[in-house]
């Protein structure tokens, strides 16, 4: 549905995409280089978004990838911790079961969600003729539990897969043809992105940082 229709254009995130939109379009010929910093909140607990998104996936359908961590298996002591936080410990099995996987559904729901956001923005930039002459890079700062190992949410010091592979997809039309299409599974820094952005702006940064542009891998 567009971005106006039912209840999707009543978050925060809608609301920022919307202004991003309307920059774009208010660009002329004669406007300078632009860096539009788009940082949404979704997916992020509390685990909610507009239908029909939220309810778009089945729990009974969602895959429960890994188990709940046994306290004697040698796990952190946050697991524990994590789950008396967030009083899970007060959930028999089946209570359990059901509730983590209706968290992971409406992630995921929350997931496309954002999809369709990006979406409409990749959308404004063919509209307005800017797609081909802009670098596009859609990230995450970390990923969540919903449900894997029996948590929510996540831990500061966690370095669990589920939450240190998050996304990092780079599109820059204006590189060379060989970059298309091309993957890579090293690990990266968040901070790298300063030192890339830089770099495809073609700007010399004036300051130390100790960010590594990712432009050799694309």
């Amino acid at each position: 549905p567009p971005l106006d229709a039912s209840h999707a254009n009543s978050t925060m995130d809608a609301y920022n995409v919307n202004q991003a939109i309307q920059f774009l379009r208010a660009r002329n010929a004669s406007s300078p280089p632009f860096m539009i910093f788009l940082p949404l909140l979704l997916p992020h607990p509390p685990y909610s978004c507009p239908d029909p998104w939220h309810s778009s996936i089945d729990p009974a359908s969602v895959r429960m990838r890994r188990p709940v961590s046994n306290e004697s298996g040698g796990k952190p002591d946050y697991h524990a911790l994590l789950r008396k936080y967030t009083r899970q410990d007060q959930l028999d099995a089946s209570e359990a079961e059901a509730l983590y996987r209706k968290i992971r559904a409406v992630y995921l729901g929350c997931t496309a969600y954002s999809d369709h956001l990006l979406g409409l923005l990749l959308d404004a930039l063919d509209e307005t003729g800017l797609a081909a002459e802009t670098a596009v890079m859609a990230f995450a700062d970390h990923g969540d539990y919903a449900g894997d190992y029996g948590l929510v949410e996540k831990w500061p010091s966690g370095v669990e897969d589920v939450l240190t592979r998050v996304p990092l997809v780079i599109r820059a039309p204006f590189l060379p043809a060989p970059a298309a299409g091309r993957t890579s599974g090293e690990l990266v820094q968040l901070f790298d992105i300063v030192a890339t952005t830089l770099e495809l702006a073609q700007i010399e940064p004036k300051h130390v940082h100790f960010s590594r542009s990712l432009a050799p891998y694309l």
